[in-house]
């Protein structure tokens, strides 16, 4: 079976795996006993860090981390996803550190991946073309990995419509291949509905053929039923391709007990304003509301459902 644990943990956030042997790990780079004492304690410190979402400060211990081992390759690219994160905003400094990583083991497809995300975001539409450079070797690496040929689809859409359409074809072959060789692992499933969805959408007449989109989504879910996204991307379907609205509902309420994202919450608003269920959408919205005040979606809706409902007389 192919490591789904492999794909969640680096799509989420880069996460320090080797802070549950961290003095093993010290000691087996020879360090001094102090040392690893020290490395142990600071990989305690920026997990309490993480947990407190103070990231400012997980990358100063990181830098401390990389200065008693520097040559774990796992600690730039923490240092690096902290670095490109919106509340941090330094993409060079994201860059930089995706590079050390990549100097220091060269094999792993995700730095490649994230250094070409963080230059196209950092260098702009100038370096469109090294970014895909980096996406063309982390395939090179890991031939289904998934997020490098989606990225590079939009590149080539963007410059080269021809290669665009081959790029889709080829996404999609590759994730069949993945998913016939790896049955059992959900997130090839998950990526194979994303890749057909993604096929349809590149032809002239996709109104058709997402029942296959939906196959496939269903069939990551049977395997992972705790993944938030299996949920949105079904939903997704059944909400803006096919207007199943009741089919879109149960999806979107169950992601967001996975997870809470404003995004899951607007289309559960949406299903029950299609379905003419208003009193629900109106809770729904002022459940919302109390989490995220400041939306603009939310505000609006409910403004607009009070009168609905006749609590806006």
């Amino acid at each position: 079976m192919y490591p789904d644990n492999y794909f969640i943990r680096m799509k989420k956030r880069i996460e320090i795996f080797i802070l549950g042997c961290i003095i093993a790990q010290a000691l087996s780079a020879q360090v001094s006993p102090e040392q690893a004492a020290r490395y142990n304690q600071l990989g305690q410190q920026y997990q309490q860090q993480r947990e407190e979402n103070r990231d400012s400060a997980a990358i100063k211990t990181l830098e401390e981390m990389c200065r008693i081992i520097p040559d774990k390759a796992e600690l730039y690219a923490m240092r690096a996803d902290l670095w490109s994160w919106d509340n941090i905003g330094n993409l060079d400094s994201a860059v930089a550190n995706w590079t050390r990583a990549i100097a220091i083991n060269d094999s792993v497809p995700y730095y490649y991946f994230r250094r070409a995300k963080d230059t196209w975001m950092y260098q702009g539409k100038a370096n469109h073309y090294k970014s895909s450079l980096d996406d063309h070797k982390a395939i090179s690496i890991d031939s289904f990995y998934f997020p490098a040929y989606d990225k590079l689809q939009v590149y080539y859409y963007n410059n080269d419509t021809q290669q665009a359409s081959r790029y889709r074809k080829l996404t999609l072959k590759k994730m069949q291949q993945a998913a016939a060789l790896y049955p059992d692992s959900a997130i090839f499933w998950y990526y194979l509905g994303e890749a057909w969805n993604k096929y349809l959408h590149g032809l002239s007449s996709h109104k058709i053929g997402f029942d296959t989109c939906l196959t496939f989504y269903s069939k990551a879910i049977s395997l992972d039923t705790t993944q938030a996204r299996y949920y949105f991307a079904r939903g997704c379907i059944n909400c803006n391709a096919l207007g199943n609205y009741n089919a879109c509902l149960p999806d979107m309420q169950h992601a967001l007990k996975i997870y809470d994202w404003i995004v899951y919450r607007h289309y559960i608003i949406i299903c029950f304003n299609k379905l003419g269920r208003y009193k629900e959408a109106l809770a729904a919205t002022e459940e919302a509301l109390l989490k995220y005040p400041d939306d603009e979606y939310l505000q609006k809706n409910k403004k607009e459902l009070l009168l609905k409902t006749g609590g806006g007389k």
